[in-house]
């Protein structure tokens, strides 16, 4: 189930029983004009999905959006466009009053109606996806695209975030997350604390001895780095040692 691109999937019109041989007699889908003829709000379409080499069967699945949503997204449409230099088509635009979705679940398994409802909460996955980069930090990988230091650094990001969903669920049970029921709360706090205490973990800062921390420092300056780090122009320094002794006078 996947959200519908007319301009970027060529539809067909399908029987509800034709075979893949039939895809060579059917006829393309105008979507935007075959929706302006319906009079439902909700409607399902049986439709082949083709290809330059392959071609499968599904349905189309469109639910006509309230007066205020279609007008938010054909706005939305126009602002996309005008950023690109373009003028939106007729079509476009009225399919913006559409949410329209691509799916290959037979009807009889789950209706049209469920389907858009089911859809709707794509949105959950997009927020672990928010969460992992905004709490986690997961999209920042010190090392370039490609590399085996950057393959190194995303694996350990997942184990630590697979740690941490994890022990979440482990000590603060799953029931509170669930979609299949009503939801107390959110992930969002629950994952900030428990990756507090995975840290302490990683960091055993309660093993630290401070006897020891010069010593540390001296460890981190060792290893002699091929940047110099910048420090400030030699007529600078003698300025503000000039002006040290004119202070201390």
């Amino acid at each position: 189930m996947v959200r519908l691109l007319p301009t970027a999937m060529p539809l067909y019109h399908r029987q509800a029983e034709q075979e893949v041989t039939a895809i060579k007699t059917a006829e393309r889908l105008d979507l935007a004009s075959y929706l302006q003829h319906v009079t439902s709000d909700c409607v399902a379409l049986p439709v082949w999905l083709c290809t330059k080499n392959l071609a499968g069967k599904g349905s189309v699945h469109a639910l006509r959006l309230p007066a205020d949503a279609t007008e938010t997204a054909r706005r939305r449409c126009r602002q996309q466009a005008q950023r690109k230099g373009r003028t939106p088509s007729p079509d476009t635009l009225y399919l913006a009053g559409w949410m329209m979705v691509f799916s290959t679940v037979p009807s009889a398994l789950l209706d049209g109606v469920t389907l858009l409802k089911l859809y709707r909460t794509r949105w959950q996955i997009e927020l672990v996806f928010k969460r992992l980069k905004s709490v986690l930090n997961l999209d920042q990988l010190r090392a370039k695209q490609g590399s085996l230091l950057g393959d190194l650094w995303l694996n350990g990001k997942l184990l630590y975030a697979l740690v941490i969903e994890n022990h979440l669920h482990k000590h603060y049970g799953s029931d509170w997350n669930r979609l299949d029921q009503n939801r107390p709360a959110s992930s969002w706090r629950f994952l900030k604390i428990t990756r507090s205490w995975i840290d302490t973990w990683i960091l055993e800062t309660h093993r630290w001895r401070l006897e020891n921390q010069f010593a540390c420092f001296d460890v981190v300056k060792e290893r002699p780095r091929q940047r110099k780090l910048q420090t400030l122009p030699t007529e600078v320094i003698q300025l503000m040692a000039k002006f040290g002794e004119l202070g201390g006078a």
